[in-house]
């Protein structure tokens, strides 16, 4: 929902049947007017998926170009795409902070099931910035570098994040709140994960 509460963007199949797929399902951001549905929906992106909202005219989303991942900024003002990731890993499930920033959970380096992981290997979060050119923020990788963390939640504005996560399959989900701010993260440390 839009911060004004009057708009929808949703990922959907609509004109399309579903194929079994289970990764990437191919589907369009549909923007739909609360103020006067249905006859105010409209397709305004097209292969993409997970739409959040960085303001009332700002949608971040996913999508894969190629094999890789990545997360994409939308202006619903000027239809102007860019992609805020880099093409060198995937980035998905974008959580937006506002309308310059996002959180997402990224993968550095890939790696084979039998792999021994290192900390690039698992699932992050990041905070990327569209309006600077300084690295994208490392979250996780403060707090447990060697678990995958999923699906960010923003709360408070981005002042923490929020997000799943996996040390080893046997032994289950966790949920992590971090603070995006890095003197917080450093006083924190491991204390912040609590099982679920």
């Amino acid at each position: 929902m839009s911060p004004s509460g009057k708009k929808i963007a949703v990922a959907s199949f609509q004109g399309k049947t579903w194929d079994g797929e289970i990764k990437d399902l191919k589907t369009n951001i549909y923007l739909t007017s609360l103020e006067n549905p249905p006859l105010e929906r409209r397709r305004v992106i097209e292969n993409g998926g997970w739409p959040s909202w960085g303001s009332e005219n700002v949608i971040f989303f996913h999508r894969k170009v190629g094999d890789i991942w990545g997360v994409f900024r939308y202006n619903l003002s000027t239809g102007e795409t860019v992609r805020v990731t880099p093409e060198a890993f995937d980035a998905v499930t974008p959580a937006a902070i506002d309308e310059t920033r996002v959180a997402v959970a990224t993968i550095r380096q890939k790696s084979e099931f039998t792999d021994v992981r290192n900390e690039a290997q698992y699932r992050h979060i990041e905070i990327f910035d569209t309006s600077a050119q300084e690295q994208p923020l490392q979250i996780t990788q403060n707090t447990r570098a060697k678990a995958d963390h999923f699906n960010p939640f923003v709360m408070d504005g981005g002042k923490y994040i929020l997000s799943s996560l996996q040390k080893r399959p046997s032994q289950g989900t966790y949920c992590s709140l971090t603070s995006s701010d890095p003197l917080a993260i450093h006083s924190y440390g491991d204390n912040l994960g609590q099982r679920m």
